[in-house]
């Protein structure tokens, strides 16, 4: 029960990422509302929570308490904050984790409009930069 509910756990939470990523433009505010719904939904799943809203329709006689999957929470807030830097320390940052996040979210962290205006060619080397 432990391994799948992990599974279901980083799906969903896999599921959030793919969502924020391809979001093409964004605000500030647009930002700090993908953060509070991932803290609701992190509340949300949590075990209490989940037993509390199963009571008396599911009887089991254990549930998994202690279940922190390796892409959870803070894997997606992590990304979700790297939308905030500027464009040198987003790139230092993509480097930096370029092995635990998929390319295309990773490309979206620069593509992001605003980040670096409307500049096609902008877009493109620092595309070119991060697949390198």
């Amino acid at each position: 029960l432990n391994l799948l509910w992990n599974d279901i756990l980083e799906g969903s939470y896999l599921a959030l990422l793919e969502g924020f990523s391809k979001v093409l433009n964004c605000s500030t505010e647009g930002r700090a509302s993908m953060s509070m719904d991932l803290a609701t939904f992190s509340s949300g799943v949590e075990a209490q929570a989940v037993l509390d809203r199963l009571q008396g329709r599911l009887h089991l006689d254990t549930f998994p308490t202690d279940v922190v999957p390796k892409r959870g929470m803070q894997y997606v807030d992590l990304y979700i904050k790297a939308f905030y830097y500027p464009v040198e320390d987003a790139m230092k940052w993509i480097n930096e984790h370029h092995e635990s996040y998929h390319m295309d979210h990773l490309l979206s962290l620069i593509g992001v409009t605003g980040r670096v205006g409307k500049d096609g060619r902008k877009v493109a080397e620092l595309s070119k930069r991060v697949r390198e």
